[in-house]
This record gives structure tokens, sequence and C-alpha cells, in this order.
């Protein structure tokens, strides 16, 4: 609350993945301190980000992280068993955040921003 009442804005950068009801609950605390900014993890389904977004309300923005950017396509296909290309996941990933309603989404790694944090500055200087 100090930050907030100083004036700054609050990007609280969770990636929420659970079930739609506790994070629901989750983003409605969120909303209740007054953050400015959060996000969630893409892969969490259409309903558990439209159950982020209910929450949250829309006084905040409320963003996708479509893909860690520590996840190459080698370790998604290994490690999580997602066949398809890195490329087509995260363009998925970011159509679902979209029909879920989330005001924009972040997708990384891209050949144009190989991390979230480049995704968000891209977003952020074109759309000010």
């Amino acid at each position: 609350r100090a930050i907030k009442d100083r004036g700054h804005k609050i990007f609280l950068d969770l990636k929420l993945h659970d079930i739609p009801n506790p994070v629901h609950k989750a983003m409605k605390n969120l909303a209740r301190l007054g953050v400015d900014m959060t996000n969630v993890h893409a892969a969490g389904t259409i309903d558990m980000m439209r159950a982020a977004r209910e929450g949250l309300g829309d006084d905040a923005l409320l963003i996708a992280v479509t893909q860690l950017t520590s996840t190459t396509e080698e370790r998604m296909q290994r490690e999580l068993l997602i066949n398809a290309p890195i490329t087509d996941t995260v363009a998925h990933y970011a159509r679902n955040a979209k029909e879920a309603g989330l005001k924009i989404e972040i997708s990384a790694p891209t050949a144009e921003a190989p991390s979230v944090a480049k995704a968000l500055e891209i977003y952020l200087t074109n759309n000010q």
C-alpha cells in the first residue's frame, strides 16, 4: 500500500496457474490491494483465465504468459510432452488468452521478443 500511496504503479508478477476458483479468489484479493497489473500462465486453460479476469475486474491489466523463456522447444517436448513446435504452442495459448477476454497477451519467446520482459516492453511502447 505504501508504494501505491506514493503514486507508483504495481506489477505483481505471480504467473498464477491453478483451477479457476482459487485463481478467481486470488485475483479478487489482488484487486482489493490495488494492483495495476498481474499475470497468469496461459496454459491454465481458458476457464482459468476467464476466472482470473472476472476476479481482478476491469481496473487492472491482466496478461497471460504463454511460455516461460527458460522453456526450450526440446524441453517442452521432452518434459511437458507437448509435441507441437514452440511457436505454434505460444500462438495457441495467445489465442486462448484472447478468447478468455484478457486485454493483452504476452507471447514469448518469439524472434521479436525473446523474453516476457521484451514482449511487455514492445506492447507498452506500441500502446501508449
